[in-house]
């Protein structure tokens, strides 16, 4: 049974650093309410041209490196937006004040880690499936 796209959410948690890939066994993640999840594989195929003896150019394809590519549309969100700056600028959320809250998020500068923005985990539920994609990375759009 199809389920309508008001229904999807998309989780996003922060990764624990140094190791992409694995899902965190603290926190929660964050839980945005999106329209349009997609996710896309992006999946490369290398072409094998040895010379052997037939008149061929290509023999075959072998598959070479993949990465999927998630996307989404929502509206924006006070709670949830920190976590979506932080995925792209990197830096850690310094959150001060006791009734109105203010984050400073800075760009990740760091020496050590090549000021890679850190890793995520991408959670995706539509109401009757569920998708986990780990070490993502946000990138911007063309």
């Amino acid at each position: 049974m199809p389920f309508l796209s008001a229904n999807s959410y998309l989780g996003i948690i922060k990764e624990a650093a140094g190791s992409p890939g694995t899902l965190p066994t603290t926190g929660t993640p964050s839980w945005i309410p999106v329209s349009t999840p997609q996710i896309t594989p992006q999946q490369m195929f290398l072409r094998d041209e040895a010379f052997r003896g037939s008149p061929t150019t290509v023999y075959d394809q072998v598959q070479g490196v993949r990465h999927d590519e998630v996307e989404f549309k929502s509206y924006l969100y006070a709670d949830t937006f920190p976590v979506l700056a932080q995925s792209i600028l990197g830096g850690a959320d310094t959150v001060t004040g006791s009734t109105a809250y203010t984050h400073t998020i800075k760009v990740l500068n760091s020496a050590s880690t090549g000021s890679q923005p850190p890793t995520y985990s991408i959670l995706d539920f539509d109401g009757a499936n569920y998708f986990t994609t780990t070490a993502s990375q946000a990138t911007r759009s063309p």
